[in-house]
């Protein structure tokens, strides 16, 4: 089978880039902050990120502080400036071109939006309309680097893929057990975002006794509505087939990362106790490792790196591929508030089998045709009776 390749990044060396903390944010933008985050009462409104969920509210903050930090790379952030006063089209076009050089222009539009939000809520007085038709211009051009067709594995090799590292991992326990916990918890992880594919943030910091809580021998997952992106509490439970596996992690590789935790960050992870997914450092999996280890191991076995929300689309995918009334199904499944969500992945896996039952077609009409040829017979379709063919 012919493995997909990896695309290229756009630049092989990527520019220099500086997210600046809210902690060093000019004064004047940390008081605009503030503001618009800041609750409101009977008397008086809140700000316009008052009610932003967490997820949201970093999100924002760190794409304002990577324009913050792109104006400090130029030499146009002071502390005496106003900020809305920075904002001009000339620097605006300068930070799409900047972030173009290695970002895929999905990403930039997406950058963008966030950008204007944070905009919108720090300086609700300023008409933004020509940074808001700047955006829409932006997503009309940007097109995706890779379809989402390219994208889709079956959910059931994927889990087979977090399995097989996972019986690799034993083999390799008496030899270096520390690197067979790494590996275990890289399969646990794999197969169980192919079977509970939830949003890469709930998944990544999933918390023991908080998000997965354990009775006896079954365990479920429950995560509060201020932490899900559709603002509903999810709750589902642990996939049988993997509880002996989860056990298997949490009594013997866990503890063995846990054990490798490096003193001098240790005063740094309170948390590292509660969390799941332990780095081989005993310290809790970075967001940034989290994904790592996942596109590493998708691109050994498929050729192409996956990320976690990929492992979305395929659930939906296989569900619509294996019997195209489960497709229903997938909107539970992967949370979504909406069936059009769900139905675009659908249509996704509904596209790819119309195009494979088309060639199907046309191969037989070919051979059907080649073999008139040696017989030198063909069907008069209207007729229903054979003719001798002649050229």
């Amino acid at each position: 089978m012919e493995r997909r390749k990896r695309r290229t990044r756009q630049s092989d060396v990527a520019p220099q880039r500086i997210r600046i903390p809210f902690s060093e944010w000019p004064v004047a933008d940390r008081t605009a902050w503030d503001a618009a985050c800041r609750g409101g009462s009977i008397l008086q409104a809140g700000g316009k990120g008052a009610k932003w969920r967490p997820a949201s509210r970093d999100a924002v903050m760190g794409n304002y502080g990577l324009w913050l930090g792109f104006l400090k790379l130029n030499g146009w952030l002071h502390q005496a400036d106003a900020p809305a006063e920075r904002v001009d089209r000339e620097r605006v076009r300068a930070f799409i071109n900047y972030l173009m050089q290695d970002r895929a222009p999905v990403t930039v539009a997406s950058t963008m939006a966030k950008l204007i939000m944070a905009l919108n809520a720090m300086f609700p007085t300023i008409d933004w309309e020509w940074m808001r038709a700047a955006r829409a211009n932006l997503q009309q051009m940007a097109v995706p680097l890779r379809s989402k067709a390219e994208r889709v594995e079956d959910s059931r090799e994927l889990a087979r893929l977090g399995l097989d590292l996972m019986t690799e991992a034993e083999a390799m326990v008496e030899i270096n057990p520390r690197q067979a916990a790494d590996r275990y918890r890289d399969g646990l992880i794999i197969a169980l975002l192919a079977l509970r594919p939830f949003r890469r943030r709930n998944f990544h910091g999933i918390e023991i006794g908080r998000h997965l809580l354990r009775s006896g021998d079954m365990s479920r997952f429950v995560f509060p509505a201020e932490e899900t992106k559709g603002g509903r509490e999810i709750e589902k439970s642990f996939p049988a087939i993997l509880q002996p596996a989860l056990e298997r992690y949490l009594t013997v590789h866990r503890p063995r990362l846990l054990a490798q935790q490096s003193r001098c960050l240790a005063a740094d992870r309170p948390e590292a106790p509660r969390r799941l997914w332990i780095s081989k450092h005993g310290n809790p999996l970075s967001i940034s490792n989290f994904c790592g280890h996942i596109g590493r191991h998708t691109q050994q076995r498929f050729g192409w790196a996956m990320d976690p929300q990929s492992f979305r689309i395929c659930l939906a995918t296989t569900l619509g591929k294996d019997d195209p009334k489960a497709v229903l199904m997938g909107m539970f499944l992967l949370d979504h508030a909406y069936f059009a969500t769900t139905n675009g992945f659908y249509i996704v896996s509904q596209a790819e089998a119309a195009h494979q039952l088309y060639e199907a077609l046309l191969e037989a009409h070919r051979k059907a045709a080649a073999k008139r040829l040696v017989t030198g017979e063909w069907q008069d379709p209207r007729a229903g009776r054979k003719k001798e063919w002649s050229p």
